[in-house]
């Protein structure tokens, strides 16, 4: 499993991870028109609470790893995940459009 955890993880190799380390889930996260999320910082979003791992941000086709707390997501990113169902579940929530 260290293997796993230490090697650098892409958007591309979502599903090779979940076939590494069953009962992880790796999902991407839509920030849609009348989210919470639009226009405010990760840190303000509630994930920080959540037992996951925030992995990256794709915005525009381009990958953010590992962003930073202040970084301030907008309409059409995609947030990027990793943890139990059940969390990645919560977080789906969190982000999702009203």
């Amino acid at each position: 499993m260290a293997t796993v955890l230490d090697e650098a993880v892409t958007v591309d190799h979502v599903a090779e991870l979940e076939r590494r380390l069953p009962g992880v889930s790796v999902v991407r996260i839509p920030v849609s028109a009348g989210s919470p999320a639009d226009g405010r910082p990760l840190a303000d979003t509630g994930l920080a609470g959540q037992p996951l791992a925030l992995l990256a941000v794709v915005r525009d086709g381009t990958v953010v790893p590992t962003p930073g707390d202040g970084y301030v997501l907008h309409v059409g990113d995609e947030v990027v995940v990793a943890g139990a169902e059940a969390a990645t579940s919560a977080a789906a929530d969190l982000l999702a459009g009203g």
